[in-house]
């Protein structure tokens, strides 16, 4: 969740309204998601701020055909297995001089 600094001279244009911060919030896992919080002028003749959402599911907006076409990470990795990627694996040599660093 990455919190925007408060809007310049809000207490000055908005006297009297609370104007919560805009947002962008990374969500992961289980469900993959972006949302991003921002301050909008509300419709009409007023200038009241209102928070609006805007949303970008992974889920509904990419498989929302086949569920099983977006595989969980581990099944990701044991297909990389057996696909004889080794990209998200290390060497033991490699492994071995890491603790050898990081080990007072």
């Amino acid at each position: 969740r990455i919190q925007f600094k408060d809007a310049p001279a809000a207490e000055y244009l908005f006297a009297g309204t609370d104007c919560p911060r805009d947002e962008i919030v990374f969500r992961l896992q289980p469900d993959e998601a972006i949302y991003i919080k921002a301050n909008v002028k509300s419709p009409g003749f007023t200038s009241t701020p209102i928070q609006s959402e805007m949303e970008l599911n992974y889920e509904t907006r990419f498989f929302q055909d086949c569920k099983s076409c977006n595989p969980d990470a581990y099944t990701r990795l044991i297909l990389d297995v057996l696909q004889g990627k080794q990209g998200a694996f290390v060497r033991d040599d490699e492994l071995r001089r890491a603790w050898e660093i990081f080990t007072p």
